[in-house]
């Protein structure tokens, strides 16, 4: 070969590579222009997302404050906050709550407002005679008896005029009682004695108070007796009235070898208004949660002359 035949092959691969050359730095002008057209679109979607700089209104506030700034309130009352994620609100505990629930008033402060909300703070001092029918439930049947309730609230006694079947009063005689007339008084002399009119003075006797907090949103009150009896009122938070109370008494099989104790239990129910009182119209006798006997009052009169009248008291559970 030819001295300017080489020469000439030699330039040919020169200029074929720096062809190459220029071919690769085109490349990566390209890429770099791609890559820099991404990042500005990319900005400028991220700036629509968040009002800075672009809202006439905040121009002088920046894009970084502006996704940290508070929000308006929603109905809670929790703060809202703008995020690259959206509209934030945080949650917050319901510690109001929490503290409405735990805030319980001193059990004396709630047996005063019981004596309040029936209208006199010293009910269970004044006189009251009423009216009504008891219903005894049985397995065979209902027996209903006519009753007159005669209290004193200066004594703190109680006389039941028990209208039987024959439309007679009982004479104080008990084989002259039919069947059912003893549960009968038995059950009104315990809902008085161990009930309403009994509550309020608790603070003044010889008992020990127990404060037993809110169940199943009522007050829950336990009254232990010097002789060892105890039994536990509920009252209603909302209006301070006596909803119920319940007390043991003997036991009974539970299973083979084991006893459960007898649960007795009274509620309180129909409230109206007698000479400025209320009084429960209505109540109820349970034994392990069946009813026993219900009594229904048609109508009660406060510090009347009480018509005398001479009958044996019950003894009561």
């Amino acid at each position: 070969m030819h001295d300017e035949e080489k020469r000439m092959i030699t330039r040919y691969r020169t200029d074929a590579g720096a062809g190459r050359g220029n071919h690769r730095c085109a490349e990566n002008r390209n890429r770099t222009g791609l890559v820099l057209v991404l990042c500005l679109c990319a900005s400028h979607a991220l700036s629509a997302q968040r009002p800075g700089t672009s809202d006439p209104k905040n121009s002088n506030v920046k894009s970084d404050e502006r996704i940290e700034r508070p929000g308006a309130f929603d109905p809670e009352g929790r703060q809202q906050r703008l995020t690259p994620l959206g509209v934030q609100v945080p949650v917050v505990p319901d510690l109001g709550k929490q503290s409405r629930e735990r805030a319980v008033e001193p059990v004396s402060d709630a047996l005063r407002r019981l004596g309040v909300s029936n209208g006199d703070p010293g009910q269970s001092r004044r006189d009251l005679v009423a009216e009504g029918t008891v219903t005894v439930h049985r397995p065979s049947g209902t027996i209903t008896f006519g009753v007159t309730i005669i209290q004193s609230g200066e004594q703190g006694s109680q006389r039941i005029l028990l209208r039987q079947s024959n439309g007679k009063l009982w004479d104080g005689r008990p084989d002259h009682l039919e069947p059912g007339a003893r549960q009968t008084l038995e059950f009104v002399e315990t809902q008085y004695r161990r009930g309403l009119q009994q509550l309020p003075k608790s603070s003044g006797r010889d008992v020990t108070i127990e404060d037993n907090g809110i169940e199943d949103s009522l007050r829950v009150i336990t009254v232990k007796e010097a002789g060892g009896q105890s039994a536990k009122y509920r009252l209603d938070p909302a209006t301070s009235r006596l909803a119920s109370f319940e007390f043991a008494s003997g036991q009974s099989p539970a299973s083979i070898g084991t006893w459960a104790p007898i649960i007795h239990s009274y509620s309180f129910a129909d409230f109206r208004d007698g000479d400025g009182i209320a009084t429960p119209f209505h109540i109820e006798h349970f034994v392990n949660g069946e009813k026993q006997e219900e009594l229904q009052l048609t109508k009660a009169q406060y510090n009347s002359d009480a018509i005398g009248a001479s009958t044996v008291r019950p003894a009561g559970r």
